[in-house]
């Protein structure tokens, strides 16, 4: 049972990203943008590996269902950061030295986005426990009872870092649809990427302590909402947020 609801969890959890798709120029620069992260992504994960050549702009522009020329911008965007090798007359090459740049995701997050550990959990601080404050109003008892599917997952999943960490994003992402506000709702999705990446990374570090800290962490917030205390879920959020930032910190300096 426990398998095929960490099945379920994966599924959602892929679902959440948002699909690649253009409908008006002015979305152009964001999908750039999202097609830079997945080629980013593939290298990361070793599904591209590094002195390999990409696939040609109009293969990689049927894969992502864009025109060629957006493609050639986000190619262009990744040879400046240093990912690829761009020569003319040449197919695209995976640099060599790339695995240098993702040994340190906050040193991507700032070249690809101009954005800092900093800044990213101050936003968080701002939007998170205004949802749990939201959430503390309006989480009716079925709301209660999939937050709590979630902190019994990880339970489940304490010993298994990715499970873990899928099922402790699900409870974030849960605390978002709960407080019904598709504005703050919007903005989380689009802050996704940038956590992933982070949460991905530190996965990998993350110790059995620091695990079940989380998850007491977590049960405090859901505790808070059952006892529809804002206040005390506000602070439980806050509390919870400075640890994860805390555990960034360090890492980010190893």
């Amino acid at each position: 049972m426990v398998d095929l609801y960490m099945q379920d969890l994966k599924k959602t959890f892929k679902e959440y990203e948002i699909p690649f798709r253009i409908t008006e120029p002015a979305e152009k620069l964001v999908l750039i943008d999202r097609i830079i992260e997945k080629i980013a992504e593939n290298i990361e994960k070793g599904i591209l590996k590094p002195g390999e050549y990409l696939p040609g702009e109009r293969e990689l522009s049927k894969r992502f269902n864009v025109n060629r020329a957006t493609i050639r911008l986000a190619l262009k965007a990744l040879d400046f950061l240093g990912v690829l090798e761009i020569n003319p007359g040449r197919k695209t090459r995976i640099s060599d030295s790339v695995t240098d740049l993702f040994k340190n995701p906050f040193k991507f997050l700032n070249l690809m986005h101009n954005i800092t550990l900093e800044e990213l959990f101050e936003t968080r601080k701002i939007i998170e426990p205004q949802v749990v404050v939201k959430a503390a109003f309006t989480a009716s008892l079925k709301d209660l009872k999939r937050l709590k599917g979630h902190l019994l997952t990880s339970e489940d999943n304490i010993d298994n870092k990715e499970n873990f960490m899928i099922s402790e994003f699900a409870f974030h992402r849960e605390l978002f649809l709960i407080s019904k506000n598709k504005v703050l709702t919007a903005i989380m999705i689009n802050l996704n990427n940038l956590l992933l990446m982070l949460e991905r990374y530190e996965g990998n570090f993350i110790d059995i302590k620091a695990r079940k800290s989380s998850l007491d962490q977590h049960y405090d917030i859901y505790q808070a909402i059952r006892e529809k205390d804002p206040g005390k879920a506000k602070k439980a959020m806050l509390k919870h947020l400075e640890t994860i930032y805390q555990r960034l910190a360090k890492l980010k300096k190893a």
